[in-house]
This record gives C-alpha cells, structure tokens and sequence, in this order.
C-alpha cells in the first residue's frame, strides 16, 4: 500500500511539474479547474503511458540560480555547460581540447592563454579581462576553487591570459574548463556557449545562440522542467515527459532498471582508506603495503556499487589521460605476497586458523566509516572481511557522520574510508600532504623529476593512503534521441551540436 501512494504521489508531482495547476483548496473556483483540463489537454499525445517527444525537455530547478559561480543544485551546474563556454573541454579522459582558447602554452610556472574570436550572446566580443575576471569568480566559488589552489596569479596581458603558478604543474591545462562570463553580468550572466537561457511568466527554454563560434545547433530549443526531486525526474524519464537525466549517485545509491538508454560515466571521485598516522615507520610500511595487496578492489566496485565504480590500480583515475601507459597494481587480492611480507616482519600463526601475532601482540586494525552511507560501509566490511582472512583482527567501527569526524580529527582510528572529488588535473595534494614523504614525491612527480611509472611503483611500496575505487555517474536519455556519445562528467551534453529527435 505505502509503495502505491509513493508512485502515485511521484506521479502526481510529475503532471503537477509540466501542467503548472496545483492541487485546490475547499472553495476554489471551478474556473481553476478549468484552466488545469487545458493545460493537461494541451500536453504531448500519449500512447500507452508514454509521451511523444518533439522537442528535448531537461530539468533543472528554478529556485536556484545559473550563474555557475553561485548555484547549489547539480542539475543547474550541468546546465552551465550549455550556457558558458571554457578556455577548453574536456573528454572522459579529461583530456583538454580548444574551445574558447586557440593555443595555450605551459611552460615550468608559466601559462599564457590565447583566445579565439568569439562573441557574448549579446553579440559584444570575448576579451582576456573576461576571462581573468571569470577566473577570479571561480578561485572564489565552493565548485571550482579547489582546482586553483596552486594559482599564484592571473592578469589580462597583451590581449591574452597571463597565469602564473605556485609550482609546476603538467596537467593545469585541464583545470580550465570553468565558465566564461561576461565581466560586469554577474547578476545576470552573459555567457558565448551552445545556448540561451530565456523565461516568461508560462515556460523557461534555452533557444540556439545566434553567435555561438561552433555552427548551428541540430537541436534549436531546449524545454526546462522545473523539477528537483530525485525520483519525480525518473519516473519522468521512463514515460517521456523528460528527455535527459545526470546524476552522479553522491548519496550512495545504485540506479535500477530503466526503460530509456543509460551510459556510465567515470567521475573522479576517489573512495580511499586513510591510513592512520600511528601506522607511520619502517616496518608499517609493509602492514601498508600488505593491507593493500589483500584488498580486492574489484570486488568492492562490484560489491559496494553494483559496477557503478571502476577499481582504482593507481591513485588516479582509472581512463584518465596521465596514466595511459602506465601499469599499475592488481585490482583484485594478492593474499600470498601480502602473507609473506607480513612473515617477513615478524608476523606469523600458531596455528592455520588463528590470528598473526608478534611478541604475543595480535595485529588488530579497526576502520572506521559513516554509517548513513551504505556503500562505504560495505566497502569497510568487505576490507575487514579480507583482513580477518589475512590474519589480522579487523572490525568495522561504523558511526553517526559527526562522530565520524570527530573521531577522525582525534585520531581514533587505524583506517578510516572516505572520498574525495580530486580536480581535472588528478591532484592528490590534499591528501599527502601530511605526510611530508608523500608529498615530496608528489611534488617530484609534477616539477619532472621522476615519471609517472616511478610515482606509481614508489605508490604501491609505501602508500600514504590506500586507493580503492573512482565512482561512476550515470546519464539516462530517451531512446528518441540520437548522436549521443562519448559525453563525459565534465561536459554531458558533449556532442548536443549533432543530437536529433527521432521523428524531427
């Protein structure tokens, strides 16, 4: 009964989200009643509950803003990407390509940016000023400032973009891809990408720029449906009256089945298990070493997310373009090498069954994780379940999220799992930079001084923490819709110049 009046109360938000009437309060006029039957009469022809698309509808929320640099919800920040355009795009391998830039050279701490001829949707030009202050808006905003951590300095110079750097970095360029808005529209933001935003008092709608640089758009207008709640978007989606979807299952959760085309997208979200400063000398860095030889990753994506993560054999994210040709470690467990190193340091079984010990002291590691999410605590379990069969005593402690960091910024732990949105550029800086020979070695890698294969090999021996797996997202879109491919986290509606409508 309850799973009924769930579906049908999502149901009834859907009809309420596109027909605009509202539910009637005791003596309300029956013209109200009126004007709902054309509303819905007014909607698209449906046949067996699902409704004829002409024209691609994509949600969004209409409480918050588009100004990229201010808005909250993640279905308003998607949405930026066909409003604004960057200094580049980036693939799923977060590889940049040109978009409003023509050439950018990065030299050591130098990076000069040239800019294409492009124009503002209210036909004024793009300058570097623009840039620089759209730049400055983002090393200030919640969403991008973490990527900018290592900007010294930014200056319009000579008609480029000057950015100087703290120290060398040889993937900044991938950072770029924030949105370019014109100086001065911070109220209302001008921006020069695929499209613009345009509402009356009835319907909101993004219309085909006339001044886009890229050509003409396939698709000439794109219908808002303003419609936050998670599940309303869904069901939506399963009966046509919404034509794409995002998310990046943040909350833990996996999709179900869905009747419209889905695509995984690889997000650079890194769940990891922090390793506790007490477990920092010579001979933990082969307890290190060994816990991680024990894990099996693949399983944990498999397990813990449904497929919905890939296994992480580096630290960095599985696909990304740094890594190509680099070979990392197993994703699944090595429980013989990990036995053997932990024999070698003194660990051993009186017997096949009981616990490794040394001197009479039993190897005990307890991790701690937040119990509101279901997924790290099965990711903890499964790690605790490989430790045990290891020989060690490993116990999950599984707490309320603020005793979690509570507990964390005490200590009160041996591992504790977490995750971290790392930046384009695969910056692990926040998350070695206690440990003064991580960073280093990390710092080494980005001036040049070792390659990407050293970093990884010196990783997998001695690990400042312990990389498990990069979630993935998920884009869903009517199977009407043709051309979608190769979208990516940073750009889903990647290609959206080409997409058609079937029957258009």
């Amino acid at each position: 009964m309850n799973r009924w009046i769930t579906k049908t109360a999502i149901v009834l938000a859907v009809c309420l989200s596109f027909s605009g009437c509202s539910m009637l309060e005791d003596g309300a006029s029956s013209s109200a009643e009126s004007s709902q039957v054309s509303s819905v009469s007014s909607q698209p022809e449906e046949q067996e509950g699902v409704i004829k698309q002409s024209v691609l509808k994509i949600s969004y929320d209409s409480g918050d803003s588009l100004n990229p640099y201010t808005a909250q919800n993640r279905l308003n920040l998607d949405l930026s990407t066909l409003l604004y355009s960057s200094l580049v795009r980036l693939d799923a391998s977060l590889n940049p390509s040109y978009d409003l830039a023509s050439d950018i050279q990065l030299d050591g701490t130098q990076c000069i940016v040239t800019l294409r001829e492009a124009l503002f949707s209210d036909g004024s030009t793009v300058t570097a000023e623009d840039v620089v202050a759209s730049m400055q808006l983002a090393m200030e905003s919640t969403t991008y400032s973490g990527r900018f951590q290592n900007v010294d300095s930014v200056q319009a110079q000579d008609g480029n973009v000057a950015i100087h750097l703290k120290s060398a970095d040889p993937y900044f360029v991938s950072t770029l891809d924030f949105p370019i808005i014109k100086q001065g529209t911070e109220e209302s933001p001008v921006g020069s990408g695929r499209y613009v935003y345009e509402k009356d008092s009835a319907s909101a709608k993004l219309t085909a720029n006339p001044n886009y640089y890229g050509g003409e758009m396939s698709l000439s207008t794109i219908e808002l449906v303003h419609m936050a709640d998670q599940e309303a978007i869904q069901h939506a989606l399963e009966i046509n009256m919404l034509s794409f979807y995002v998310t990046d299952l943040s909350d833990g959760s996996t999709p179900g089945r869905f009747a419209a085309a889905t695509q995984q997208l690889q997000l650079p979200n890194l769940v990891y298990a922090a390793i506790s400063p007490k477990l920092d000398s010579t001979e933990t860095s082969a307890i290190k070493r060994a816990i991680s030889l024990a894990v099996d990753r693949e399983q944990m994506a498999l397990q813990a997310y449904s497929s919905y993560a890939a296994a992480a054999t580096t630290p960095f994210m599985p696909g990304w373009t740094g890594i190509q040709e680099v070979e990392g470690w197993s994703s699944t467990a090595d429980t013989k090498t990990a036995q053997e190193l932990l024999n070698a340091e003194g660990y051993q079984r009186e017997e096949a069954t009981s616990p490794l010990t040394k001197d009479g002291k039993t190897l005990t590691v307890e991790i701690l994780v937040n119990e509101e999410n279901t997924a790290r605590v099965q990711i903890a379990q499964l790690m605790a379940q490989s430790l045990n069969d290891l020989g060690m005593s490993a116990s999950v402690n599984s707490l309320p999220f603020d005793q979690y960091q509570t507990a964390i910024e005490r200590g009160k732990y041996d591992l504790y799992i977490g995750e971290m949105k790392l930046s384009p550029n695969m910056d692990l800086s926040a998350l070695v930079e206690g440990d003064a020979q991580a960073k280093e070695q990390f710092d080494t890698l980005r001036s040049g001084g070792i390659t990407m294969q050293q970093y990884v090999d010196g990783f997998e021996e001695n690990p400042p923490f312990l990389p498990l797996c990069y979630r993935k997202g998920m884009m869903a879109y009517s199977r009407n819709i043709g051309g979608v491919e190769n979208s990516s986290y940073a750009d889903p509606f990647r290609g959206i110049e080409s997409w058609t409508l079937g029957g258009n």
